[in-house]
């Protein structure tokens, strides 16, 4: 084998390698070879830390406007909607809505 055809076989593996293609005659996997794990294959979202994302409907929105009116805690309005405080805080911020006692 002539040194030219050589370095194409090697080039070939090496692509074979990369792209996680088994290589012939090789039963093993190969040392070089990364090992993958469920989360590339499945997807990291599906394993994120991150929660869900939890949009305001009209009648949450409702909610927190008479919520925020007579003047009820911050920590009771997140619990009665079942968010946070941070997201509590945010969307009332957008919405121009007061979250101060009166």
């Amino acid at each position: 084998m002539n040194e030219l055809t050589r370095l194409a076989c090697v080039q070939e593996t090496v692509m074979d390698m990369d792209i996680g293609r088994s290589v012939e005659g090789d039963d093993e996997r190969h040392p070089l070879r990364r090992e993958r794990s469920s989360r590339s294959t499945l997807g990291a979202t599906l394993f994120s830390r991150r929660s869900r994302r939890n949009d305001w409907s009209s009648e949450d929105l409702r909610r927190l406007r008479e919520l925020a009116a007579i003047g009820t805690p911050l920590d009771a309005i997140a619990t009665a909607l079942r968010r946070t405080t941070s997201a509590i805080k945010n969307k009332a911020g957008m919405q121009g809505i007061s979250l101060r006692p009166r």
